[in-house]
């Protein structure tokens, strides 16, 4: 695929292109949904909040 056919249509504002990607990604999802014939799921596993109470220092 030739890249300059993929960035043709990006927005440069930021939020403009959050929104951009945030469409192709339901676009993505939808047509995963259909090629399965049931909607998609995934599983997120976390290990915990790593917010600090003090500062980390290297």
């Amino acid at each position: 695929m030739n890249s300059d056919k993929l960035q043709e249509n990006i927005p440069q504002e930021e939020t403009d292109r959050q929104f951009y990607y945030m469409e192709k990604a339901a676009e993505h999802v939808r047509k995963l949904g259909e090629e399965l014939g049931r909607k998609p799921t995934c599983c997120v596993t976390t290990f915990g909040c790593q917010m600090n109470v003090a500062p980390v220092t290297a």
